[in-house]
């Protein structure tokens, strides 16, 4: 395979009101290579902290914030 070709992963976490366990979730990934992987948050309309938490992740280049009503698990993925 040539050099140039580069796989990308994309991890897709939804979360609704996850806010006690979205940092253990995403210190998971702290070790893989930010230049290979790509992580898609989605708050699906959580009532507790998890919003601003998600925010606080927002500075990482390959993390990517989405937030909307709670619409369930099917179309948080579809995001």
């Amino acid at each position: 395979m040539p050099k140039e070709d580069k796989y990308i992963l994309s991890v897709i976490i939804c979360c609704y009101n996850s806010m006690e366990f979205i940092d253990k979730t995403i210190n998971s990934l702290k070790n893989l290579d930010p230049n290979n992987i790509e992580v898609l948050l989605i708050n699906d309309g959580s009532t507790d902290d998890t919003k601003e938490k998600l925010i606080s992740y927002s500075d990482r280049k390959n993390f990517k914030i989405f937030d909307q009503e709670n619409k369930g698990l099917a179309e948080s993925r579809n995001i």
